[in-house]
This record gives structure tokens, C-alpha cells and sequence, in this order.
């Protein structure tokens, strides 16, 4: 019995430090045009990769808003792993595993500590579009 592979051949990147674009700001503002105008999203998203040695997976669901957001950490099964919200300048997380809370604090102080990328409901909205 023999096995056959149709697909496309694996992409070899060029090596080497590059050369930046000359005309990168002008490019990069029209790709980015249609984006600015997003208020809200609403999305699902697939995390993968290793935190104190550990392999990790797991699925988010995102809500963001001008100023606010709500990310839940989908668990394969019971209750969320997590859930944060914000609103303005203050967050909240509940760790309903743990039975744990963390109360007003400023949602980049709480992304930090969950992801370790200090950014706000804003920058993180900006970020997903």
C-alpha cells in the first residue's frame, strides 16, 4: 500500500537581515484603512503554546468595545478557566476554578499577568482587527 501527497511543497524563506520597503508607510496605511473604522468584535480565539514548561491550549472568547472588553477562557468542559472584564480603567477577573477574584485593577495590569503583553481593551481591539 502506498501514500501520496498532493499538496503544495513546503515555502522556503529568503534568509538574510532584508531590506525595509521604501514606500512601507504609505502601503501599510492604505492595508490598514478599511480597520480603523472597527468599534466592536466579537470573536473565538485558538491559543496555543508553553507557560512554566507546560504546553498549553485552550480557546478565548472575545468581546471588545471602545473602552471596554470581555474575554472568557473556554474550558473543554464545566465552568470558564476565566473570565476578565473592563470597562474604562478598572478590570475584573475571575479565576471560577480557583475561586479566586481580582478586583479593580487596570485591565493592562491583568493582560500582563495572563499573557504577559501589556496592552488595554483599546489596544488589544486595534490589535484582533
Amino acid at each position: 500500500m502506498g501514500l501520496a501527497a498532493c499538496g503544495q511543497p513546503r515555502v522556503t524563506l529568503p534568509g538574510g537581515t532584508g531590506t525595509p520597503a521604501p514606500d512601507f508607510a504609505p502601503a501599510y496605511a492604505q492595508a490598514r484603512a478599511a480597520c480603523d473604522g472597527v468599534r466592536t468584535i466579537q470573536a473565538e480565539l485558538g491559543l496555543s503554546g508553553r507557560a512554566a514548561g507546560q504546553r498549553m491550549r485552550g480557546r478565548v472568547l472575545a468581546g471588545l468595545a471602545p473602552g471596554a472588553l470581555r474575554l472568557e477562557g473556554v474550558a473543554p468542559f464545566g465552568a470558564p478557566v476565566f473570565i476578565l472584564v473592563a470597562d474604562g480603567m478598572r478590570g475584573t477577573l475571575l479565576l471560577s476554578r480557583e475561586r479566586r477574584v481580582v478586583l479593580d485593577e487596570a485591565p493592562e495590569d491583568i493582560l500582563n499577568a495572563l499573557v504577559g503583553i501589556r496592552m488595554g481593551p483599546d489596544d488589544l481591539r486595534v490589535m484582533l482587527s
